[in-house]
């Protein structure tokens, strides 16, 4: 079997995705705590061809390639810069553009959606646009985790929650309760707005896509006609392995 193993590493930890033949196959979370011997148990199961990731945590990055920099794979694909991407990037600095943003983008062409509005919800939500010219950028700001870390750490009392369920109820009756609607509807709020934004400098026909983790939790709620894609970033990685060479 013709088989590439996807890595995400993101904010919150590493995820993994098995391509065979062009398919994902499994999938895998590690948070980065589990540290490299379960990367080295994960890559023995799963035995890849080839192997391709993108990252926006420069410290595992090197850990990752010096862990499988002795092995031999058909093909070890690092997404940076230098990657030749489906589309021009039509930003100020390309090179500093975060490559799971654009392997996001390269998501949306795989699938065959050119013209997108690509809302990823994670540690931070990023509100991306792609159209028929290229990747022009987007927004970022603080994912739902975040905004409730950043509540108990910058202020006295405070709880610490650790994650909302959402859709939450107005008004909260309980400090708790008032901390997670007003985290939740805050951050629907702004997504929407960005969403309406972006959508006024595409053509009609542009698509809506949402993936991340927090994705599900906002969909029953958003006022939009959208597609979930929770392997975006995957199906993205996976393109530009099979078309870089």
């Amino acid at each position: 079997m013709n088989s590439v193993l996807t890595l995400d590493i993101g904010n919150s930890g590493l995820k993994f995705a098995l391509f065979e033949n062009g398919k994902i196959e499994k999938r895998w979370k590690c948070e980065f705590d589990a540290g490299a011997e379960s990367v080295s148990d994960l890559l023995m199961e799963s035995s890849p061809a080839g192997i391709a990731l993108c990252s926006v945590v420069p410290e595992w990055t090197t850990l990752f390639l010096d862990k499988i920099k002795d092995e031999r794979y058909e093909r070890v694909l690092c997404v940076d810069s230098g990657v030749k991407f489906p589309f021009p990037i039509l930003v100020s600095h390309p090179g500093k553009v975060g490559a799971d943003r654009l392997c996001a983008a390269c998501g949306a062409i795989a699938i065959d959606i050119k013209e997108a509005v690509i809302v990823d919800i994670g540690t931070a939500i990023t509100v991306d646009v792609l159209d028929l010219n290229g990747y022009k950028g987007g927004t970022i700001f603080p994912g739902p985790e975040t905004i409730l870390n950043s509540l108990h750490r910058e202020t006295a009392v405070l709880p610490d929650l650790k994650k909302i369920y959402g859709p939450e109820v107005i008004p909260g009756k309980s400090t708790n309760e008032a901390i997670a609607s007003g985290t939740f509807w805050g951050m629907l709020g702004a997504v929407e707005m960005l969403i309406k934004k972006s959508l006024e400098t595409l053509s009609p026909g542009a698509q809506i896509i949402l993936t991340g983790g927090g994705a599900r939790d906002i969909s029953s709620q958003l006022d939009y006609s959208f597609k979930i894609d929770p392997d975006l970033v995957f199906k993205g990685i996976f393109r530009l392995y099979k078309t870089c060479k």
